[in-house]
């Protein structure tokens, strides 16, 4: 077996050795993370305990000798290495291995491992048709906490395929990897030569862009922007319950009724006015912002029953109506009439088993 190792990948290729090398099977591995600052050591034992695991079956039935141009041997026989090399120790020694410097490599192996990373000048004339022909390109990405990523599969018009794998040093979501791999894609294919190529991906938002290139597009030219800055004026139709305070604190305009207007002198204290908003202090201090009835009841029915809803009781409802930053002298019984008025509530909720009567206490003999 020899093994390999790069900055951000290592590999490894089975060979059975009867006078002439003959390839068995090719095994790579991408690095993630904290891999990339592995020695260079640890890379290749990390690749020669993943070839044991994809190959178990031939390292139990067969003796076999590593080749290669680090102490490996060495290393894993230290009495002092500890942490994973240790661990690495330990599997493999359940494996007839034994380790030979690599001194000549032979070429059939050479060309094996290039073969995957790079193209020569002949095999690149060679693939490049005389007339235009199909090629197919199928491409993949992924993103998820570990990274993101693209797979690439090109296919030539002779049924040649090539096979890449991308791993991105950067965050991308999960439509950003699929455009990454389509763009990597076509520069592979224009490189082999490719002048007609059929592209197939399952991300439908990058086939519907793509298929679209050849339509005609009309592009308008904004030369300046519409507005020049942003205004918020309040609206209230028609009078609502913060009317008088409105005046009263904006105006200083009283109603007419003594009763009335004491009332609203009384209330004014607990209201601010500022910008021409109307708050209410609450008991810890925080303005809480002043709302109409209805706009109160279309608050409380998306916290009870938007996607995150939860259902929850009328009492624990107008209180996160509150924590929000928002009061309207009706939100605790406008939470329970929502509450009582809701189907899922009444249908999924708790049955009372209290007996209508009153419970008769009865002696033991």
């Amino acid at each position: 077996m020899y093994l390999s190792a790069a900055d951000e990948a290592v590999n490894a290729v089975l060979i059975r050795d009867h006078g002439t090398q003959v390839p068995i099977y090719y095994v790579s591995r991408a690095l993630r993370g904290p891999e990339t600052r592995y020695t260079q050591v640890e890379k290749l034992v990390l690749e020669l305990v993943h070839a044991t695991r994809q190959l178990k079956s031939y390292f139990l039935a067969h003796p076999i000798s590593v080749r290669t141009d680090q102490p490996i041997r060495q290393i894993l026989v230290r009495p002092e290495i500890s942490g994973r090399l240790t661990k690495w120790a330990v599997e493999l020694g359940e494996y007839d291995l034994s380790y030979k410097p690599r001194t000549t490599i032979k070429a059939q192996t050479l060309a094996y491992f290039l073969a995957e990373f790079t193209f020569s000048v002949s095999q690149d004339a060679s693939l490049a048709p005389f007339g235009p022909q199909n090629w197919t390109l199928y491409v993949d990405g992924f993103s998820n906490s570990d990274g993101s990523g693209a797979g690439l599969l090109l296919e030539d018009p002779h049924g040649e395929v090539c096979l890449y794998t991308l791993r991105f040093d950067f965050f991308a979501t999960n439509n950003e990897t699929e455009y990454e791999a389509l763009i990597a894609g076509l520069r592979l294919a224009r490189k082999l030569g490719s002048r007609q190529i059929q592209v197939y991906s399952d991300s439908q938002l990058v086939a519907s862009s793509f298929s679209a290139l050849n339509k005609t597009v009309l592009v308008e030219m904004v030369t300046e922007p519409e507005y020049l800055e942003e205004v918020v004026c309040p609206v209230h139709s028609g009078d609502t319950w913060m009317s008088s305070l409105i005046l009263f604190l904006g105006q200083g305009i009283l109603p007419e009724d003594r009763v009335e207007a004491k009332r609203v002198q009384r209330k004014a204290a607990r209201y601010a006015l500022p910008d021409d908003e109307l708050y209410k202090r609450s008991y810890f201090g925080q303005l809480l912002q002043c709302i109409p009835t209805d706009e109160g009841f279309c608050i409380l029915k998306e916290i009870h029953e938007s996607l995150c809803g939860a259902h929850i009781g009328y009492k624990m409802l107008a209180k996160k109506a509150l924590f929000l930053g928002y009061y309207w002298p009706t939100v605790q019984q406008d939470a329970q009439d929502l509450v009582l008025s809701c189907l899922s509530c009444q249908v999924h909720a708790s049955e009372h088993h209290q007996l209508t009567n009153l419970m008769v206490p009865i002696t033991s003999p």
